[in-house]
């Protein structure tokens, strides 16, 4: 048996976790004797993880359906079951990012936060800055050179963009 983090849950449906070899969807199965009321759930080893950074939750709700729906061709991709060792929910969407430059978030429904990765002091160490930012930057054409460049302009006008900036912990709360 081996063990998974809870990542995302969709109650009543199914549950992703995250493994060392990759991501699981533990589909729940109602009903799943003739004359029971016993539910069970089964775990498949899928490559579902550009669903999973895109965000495409939808996607995961029918692929769920569809393993109930024809578990046959499904089977063979059904593994042991996995211990939960673990909860780091997804409740934020990343819509876009350049790695030790900036990460774009959807908080919800409203809300959108650009972190944007400061390299301060003597020693040059990574901060990370977190603000928040209007639905308009998501009209652009192409969202991570737009991004990219708002990055830079907060880092050479920081206190500018001050108001707008948001702490780690309300970050978390978000």
């Amino acid at each position: 048996m081996s063990d998974g983090v809870l990542i995302h849950v969709r109650k009543g449906d199914y549950a992703i976790l995250e493994t060392k070899e990759g991501y699981i969807i533990s589909v729940l199965f109602p009903n799943a004797y003739k004359n029971s009321h016993f539910d069970v759930s089964r775990d498949f080893k899928l490559d579902i993880s550009g669903l999973i950074q895109s965000g495409d939750f939808e996607a995961l709700d029918a692929l769920s359906k569809d393993i109930r729906r024809d578990y046959a061709s499904f089977q063979r991709y059904e593994t042991e079951r996995v211990n939960v060792t673990g909860r780091r929910l997804m409740s934020k969407l990343k819509l876009a990012m350049k790695p030790w430059d900036f990460t774009l978030y959807r908080c919800g429904t409203e809300t959108h936060v650009l972190k944007v990765i400061f390299s301060e002091g003597d020693y040059k160490v990574d901060v990370e800055r977190f603000f928040i930012v209007t639905d308009s930057l998501l009209n652009a054409e192409d969202l991570v050179s737009t991004c990219e460049r708002l990055a830079e302009n907060i880092r050479i006008s920081y206190k500018y963009y001050a108001k707008s900036q948001i702490s780690k912990r309300d970050f978390d709360f978000l």
